[in-house]
Order: C-alpha cells, then sequence, then structure tokens
C-alpha cells in the first residue's frame, strides 16, 4: 500500500454532495456536485478497491465489488460530505451528513485503489 499522505488537503469534498453513482466491471466512480459554487469543478472518486460503509447505528460493511459497492451507495444520493480526511496507511474518509462514514481503502501494492479528481487536481492512491 502507498497510501494516501496524512496531509493531503482533500477539504474541497466537504460541503459536496453525491450525485451520481456509477458501476463498472471493475470500478465505482461517485460524481459530486460542488459545494459553493455551481460552476466550479465537480469532484469525482474512481473506486478500484474495498470500501467500508459504517450505518449511523454504528453497523459497519465491507464491499469489495462494484456490484456491492455501487448499490450500497445510492441511499447516499444528494447526501452532503460533511468531513473529509486522509486517515492513514492510505484510506479517504467521507463524513457524511446522513451520520454515514465512508472510508476508501488502499488495499493494493501492485495497483491503483482509488483516484480523486476536482478539475485540474488529480490525487492517485
Amino acid at each position: 500500500m502507498n497510501g494516501l499522505p496524512a496531509d493531503t488537503d482533500v477539504s474541497f469534498l466537504v460541503g459536496a454532495e453525491l450525485v451520481q453513482v456509477c458501476i463498472g466491471q471493475n470500478e465505482v466512480i461517485l460524481h459530486f456536485l460542488p459545494a459553493g459554487d455551481p460552476t466550479g469543478p465537480n469532484p469525482s472518486i474512481t473506486i478500484e478497491s474495498e470500501v467500508r460503509l459504517v450505518n449511523p447505528d454504528g453497523a459497519e460493511f465491507t464491499l469489495d465489488t462494484p456490484v456491492a459497492i455501487g448499490p450500497a451507495l445510492l441511499p447516499l444520493l444528494r447526501v452532503p460530505v460533511t468531513g473529509a480526511f486522509a486517515v492513514p496507511p492510505g484510506t479517504l474518509r467521507l463524513q457524511l451528513s446522513s451520520g454515514h462514514f465512508l472510508d476508501v481503502i488502499d488495499d493494493s501494492e501492485a495497483y491503483e485503489s482509488y483516484t480523486v479528481t476536482n478539475g485540474d487536481r488529480v490525487i492517485v492512491v
């Protein structure tokens, strides 16, 4: 695992709302509506790794295929991100206003686990 450095600024995700979940054979792509300026860049996250979804009641689920990840995230459409953090050793954690947490995990030493984009900024983990 190469990881997401703990000091990586992913604050551009705070306030963004998940508006689209795209399910492919090998990935899930999350598209967000940016906070504030609707003409600004639309953040996205391409997931090719495991995710951990924690429900508001504390129930935790680890999902490892696009077919499992995509549908599990549909209830989070239009839910604003209230916190975005880099959690060592390489996890991107999103806290949502619904009380959910979504951890995108760096689970491969050999391949990309996920990519976060915001305009010209691309973070590959």
